[in-house]
């Protein structure tokens, strides 16, 4: 009897190992759907956790974790920090962590990979996600936080990140947000001009993204956009083309690009945050004891990532103060500049979130 059990139990694991692997096969063998189409069921969305097996053993689960970012990077490092809490935690996770852009080399291919399940795990700019679920519009409006610490309260004491997970999950996309990590500052850098406000600005040329938000924000200030890419900017600044831009305080300072600059002006009016995406298949097939250590290791390093995330913006503050003129904007300053550049987007982000609008109004406060 015992003989015949075994063979029996033996005969459903190879059975149940044929059926997972032709369904893995055939949801990833489209490689015409889109990032922004589901890739998940219904069932997919609402499935419980998967349960313990009868011996109280975990089954062996293996995390694929693919990201853009260099490995000393703070979001690589948070990377690390998870897969080691996940593996101390001895509930069968082995972890592959692929970094700088080795299986995705950019947020598309990040977000399409996750959602499709060729990679478990991953982080993408919270821009960059709003193809996909239209709540994260939200990271279009300008002056939502006032800093770093700001930001966390917003997102992990009131709610903020609870409603944005949750329309994720409504979404039906293929994956879930996981957590939301810091990416310091952006602010507005000139050469030539110091800037206080917005009489200021009045005719100064700023290197502008095509995006129109950020076009009706600056025409709003009284300067004149100038579209140009990314790689042109140190160039245009030398010969002055532009006088300045809007960007965050780490690329600037990162790139060298200081030695083309003479001001910095600490608008602070919007972060960038990563956004941690995890499959929503993977997420479901874990079991209770699984599903702890995951959420446990998600706070370790989250937690570490905004520590990490508060530091290094420490750090760029005091190159900054080195490398060129840094103008602390007052209070007044700032939210005279604040009063134009909402006024200005404000409905253009509303209308873009269309029935998730309500996450605007409650992070303002309305």
């Amino acid at each position: 009897m015992k003989k015949f059990t075994a063979i029996f139990l033996a005969t459903c694991m190879m059975a149940s190992c044929l059926i997972g692997c032709g369904s893995k096969s055939t949801e990833s063998s489209s490689n015409e759907t889109p990032a922004t189409e589901p890739a998940s069921t219904e069932e997919d969305k609402t499935a419980e956790p998967a349960a313990d097996d009868a011996s109280g053993e975990n089954p062996t689960v293996t995390l694929r974790i693919a990201h853009q970012s260099a490995e000393t990077e703070g979001i690589a490092m948070a990377f690390e920090k998870f897969k080691d809490e996940l593996e101390a935690a001895n509930v069968g996770f082995e972890v592959t962590i692929y970094p700088a852009g080795q299986l995705v080399a950019s947020d598309r291919d990040s977000i399409e990979a996750v959602t499709l399940g060729e990679v478990d795990v991953t982080s993408v700019a919270d821009i960059q996600f709003s193809s996909t679920v239209s709540a994260f519009y939200l990271f279009n409006a300008e002056f939502l936080f006032d800093s770093i610490d700001d930001a966390y309260d917003a997102f992990y004491k009131e709610g903020l990140f609870d409603k944005l997970a949750q329309a994720t999950t409504d979404a039906n996309v293929g994956c879930e947000v996981a957590s939301i990590w810091a990416n310091g500052g952006r602010t507005l850098w000139t050469t030539g001009k110091e800037v206080r406000s917005a009489d200021d600005m009045k005719g100064l040329p700023l290197r502008c993204a095509e995006n129109e938000i950020n076009i009706a924000e600056m025409e709003a200030l009284g300067a004149v956009p100038v579209s140009m890419a990314w790689n042109e900017i140190y160039t245009g600044l030398q010969q002055g083309t532009v006088n300045g831009l809007f960007s965050t305080k780490s690329a600037i300072v990162q790139q060298g690009m200081t030695a083309a600059l003479d001001y910095c002006i600490d608008t602070n009016h919007s972060f960038g945050h990563a956004i941690t995406l995890m499959n929503t298949a993977k997420l479901n097939s874990l079991t209770g004891a699984q599903r702890e250590a995951y959420d446990n290791a998600l706070k370790v390093a989250t937690e570490y990532q905004w520590d990490l995330a508060r530091e290094a913006e420490a750090s760029i503050d005091a190159r900054i103060e080195e490398e060129v003129e840094y103008i602390h904007l007052t209070d007044e300053e700032r939210a005279a500049m604040a009063e134009i550049m909402v006024g200005a987007t404000e409905d253009m982000v509303k209308e873009l979130l269309g029935d998730d609008a309500a996450i605007l109004d409650s992070v303002r406060g309305n």
